[in-house]
């Protein structure tokens, strides 16, 4: 029976425990052992094997990759799932799963990735959560601080004007024990909570139903830091955006249709520009943002032509 931890913190009394009720020794793996030597298929020809992860083991890649591998050496497997470590910090939210978009991994290395995900998330207004990164090995975890500082160091980085330490957070620690603490605040207040021993993990909100609203002010956010960030996930919409600019372009439209141009060929583009803008219209009502956006562009494109030759006079 093999286990790794490294995936996830687990403590060393839980893993003795767990072998006094099996009354079996576990053969303790490290990542190498896991991820590069395969360990725990290296008996699984001749005998019986377990290999025995935190939370529901298909979750890391790392363990897909194991399974493939049996898979092509022909090892018969059978795969006992557990609880998610997703679901139970998705419910201590107290958010709403299905408005939940990609999640990431905030990590000890430097990256910009989790923040690329938090921005297309909050364009479409969905909630991001993070997992913060873990080192068993070392004894490093990451906590809801050292996350956030992570995150604003990537907002310098790629300035999309996204983060703040006025941003809306929920801090999770610990979820699943009893000692579990779940906060809500703004970025500078969480980076000030002390949430204790890991795992830690931390949610952005995106667009928000009044019910999860009284969830956030349960968890102690204030109507301040609920107010600014709820305006901020509004002008990050890409919805929002896109209504603002069909309305724009199709103001534009009625006026220059209804000032008496005489140009044939003006009047014939700009009913063209006009069938764009429906389009556009049309793809937002279907949900279907990033084609309204398309449509919309060629629309103002058309619109800018004709200001710029001179045929038609506006201001945007």
């Amino acid at each position: 029976m093999y286990v790794e931890t490294y995936t996830s913190y687990v403590d060393s009394g839980s893993i003795r425990e767990l072998e006094a009720r099996l009354g079996k020794k576990f053969v303790r793996l490290s990542r190498r052992e896991v991820e590069v030597e395969q360990a725990p298929l290296n008996h699984a020809r001749e005998e019986r094997v377990a290999f025995l992860v935190p939370g529901d083991p298909l979750i890391a890649t790392t363990h897909v990759n194991l399974l493939l591998e049996a898979r092509k050496k022909g090892i018969e497997t059978r795969i006992v799932h557990g609880v998610s470590a997703l679901s139970a910090l998705i419910s201590r939210s107290l958010l709403q799963w299905h408005k939940f978009g990609a999640s990431a991994t905030i990590s000890f290395h430097p990256s910009d990735f989790p923040y690329d995900v938090l921005r297309r998330n909050l364009a479409f207004g969905l909630h991001t959560l993070f997992l913060l990164d873990v080192d068993a090995e070392r004894g490093k975890y990451m906590t809801v601080g050292d996350g956030i500082q992570r995150l604003l160091e990537s907002e310098e980085r790629r300035g999309g004007g996204i983060l703040s330490e006025e941003s809306l957070g929920i801090g999770l620690a610990r979820v699943g024990l009893e000692d579990c603490v779940v906060k809500g605040g703004s970025f500078g207040e969480l980076m000030e909570e002390d949430f204790g021993g890991p795992p830690h993990a931390l949610i952005v909100p995106g667009e928000l139903h009044f019910v999860e609203e009284e969830a956030l002010a349960m968890l102690g956010v204030d109507e301040k830091t609920l107010e600014k960030w709820k305006d901020k996930v509004e002008e990050l919409s890409v919805v929002r955006r896109a209504k603002k600019y069909i309305e724009k372009s199709s103001r534009i439209l009625k006026a220059l249709l209804s000032s008496g141009i005489e140009n044939a060929s003006v009047r014939e583009v700009l009913s063209h520009a006009a069938k764009y803008a429906e389009d556009a219209r049309h793809f937002l009502e279907k949900a279907d943002v990033i084609t309204s956006l398309v449509a919309i562009s060629y629309c103002e494109g058309i619109l800018d032509a004709l200001r710029l030759l001179g045929r038609v006079s506006f201001e945007w």
